[in-house]
């Protein structure tokens, strides 16, 4: 008894290290770079100060994990400008979406999916000057393909000039020829519903004079790693930071680290059906075969072939519209297209059974009598009288 008490308590004592343990492991997935950091010579928590390589086209959301404990700790990534980036804004049919350019992941733009076609949506992207630039980034929200179609223009006064003609992407940082405009023109057209975090220039004269940095709270013989570069935003929360922006008593790394790919990374797969979200051609609903008969870029199973408003994964009959999903005989098949036995038998399948069963029993009775008439008709046979002596008037036996 003793010992299985024992066993309880430790059992109960490990579970919550458990139960964090598989929420470290799956923050981590989400990063697909990573570094480490070794123990530093220091006597008490200081805040240390890490030079990052080049920054472009990484995603700067960074997880600080504290080894020893997986505890997530507070980090602030810094940068500093020799060339200040141009201030740009985005406008979508005339409008202004700010969302997109505040280095916020938790925002976002949705363009929804017109019911009956493809979605186009027209991005104007204009800087208070010119700039030089050769790619953007698309941060998707979650749950969200790529487009499946971009093109770029670069827009002068003197006209349009074509940067990246209509093409599929195949990754969330899309890369041209560097061209120098302070107006450019973005489409995307999809064929699921698109949201997106944010959408930028990466502007080449910026970068190439950027330095990076990201600073944290390290504690006396602790080591550390860190992850960047989500695919998606990714939500978490940190130990409490403290100041981190005051730079008395910073210890300054000597050395960039040098970024790895994280091992632990998986691409988000909404469905699970192990196609990755971005090049998924239905993100919500599992189909592995990846079927697009239609070849318009959406899978069959998110798609509406009859146009009545109910995906084909859902419709109890693909071919002909019946937005009611009408099914009288509750058999699956919409009666628009039910050219099955009787609509009462369907919905009522015990029926066929039990006239069946009735039938049987009917033969059986019928059968049963037939035996007994045939049994009455049939002669009946006397049954051999018992010989009997001769009766004598003899008297002299």
């Amino acid at each position: 008894m003793f010992n299985k008490i024992i066993t309880i308590c430790i059992l109960a004592a490990l579970i919550p290290s458990f139960s964090f343990a598989q929420e470290d492991v799956d923050k981590k997935t989400h990063f697909q770079q990573m570094f480490s950091l070794p123990t530093q010579d220091i006597l008490v928590p200081t805040v240390i100060e890490v030079p990052l390589p080049d920054m472009t086209g990484v995603r700067k959301q960074f997880l600080v994990v504290e080894q020893s404990t997986g505890a997530y700790v507070a980090s602030s990534f810094e940068q500093d400008f020799v060339v200040e980036p141009v201030p740009v804004g985005i406008r979508v049919n005339g409008t202004a979406r700010p969302n997109l350019l505040d280095d916020d992941q938790r925002t976002s733009e949705t363009f929804p999916l017109p019911q009956e076609s493809t979605g186009l949506v027209e991005f104007f992207v204009d800087g208070s000057e010119a700039f030089a630039a050769s790619s953007f980034v698309i941060d998707l929200a979650q749950n969200v393909s790529l487009p499946v179609s971009i093109e770029v223009k670069a827009l002068r006064e003197t006209g349009e000039e074509i940067v990246l003609a209509k093409t599929k992407p195949n990754s969330t940082h899309v890369r041209f020829p560097q061209v120098t405009a302070s107006s450019w023109y973005i489409s995307m057209e999809y064929i699921q519903p698109l949201r997106l975090n944010e959408l930028r220039f990466v502007q080449d004269d910026v970068e190439s004079s950027l330095s990076n940095s990201l600073r944290f709270l390290a504690q006396p013989e602790t080591t550390y790693q860190v992850f960047l570069d989500p695919e998606v935003f990714v939500s978490f929360t940190t130990t409490e930071g403290g100041n981190l922006s005051s730079d008395d008593d910073v210890l300054v790394l000597e050395n960039r680290v040098v970024f790895q790919n994280n091992q632990l990374f998986t691409f988000a797969d909404s469905d699970s059906d192990s196609i990755a979200d971005q090049v998924d051609n239905c993100v919500l609903i599992s189909n592995v075969d990846q079927i697009d008969v239609n070849q318009n870029g959406r899978g069959d199973v998110c798609d509406d072939f009859d146009r009545d408003g109910v995906v084909n994964s859902i419709d109890n009959c693909q071919n002909n519209p019946n937005r009611n999903q009408a099914d009288e005989d509750g058999d699956g098949i919409g009666n628009v297209c039910d050219e099955g036995e009787s609509r009462v038998t369907e919905k009522y399948v015990w029926i066929p059974w039990a006239a069946m069963a009735g039938a049987i029993s009917v033969f059986i009775l019928l059968f049963w009598i037939m035996i007994r008439r045939m049994h009455g008709e049939m002669p009946e046979i006397k049954e051999k009288e018992t010989v009997k002596e001769p009766v004598t008037d003899r008297t002299d036996i």
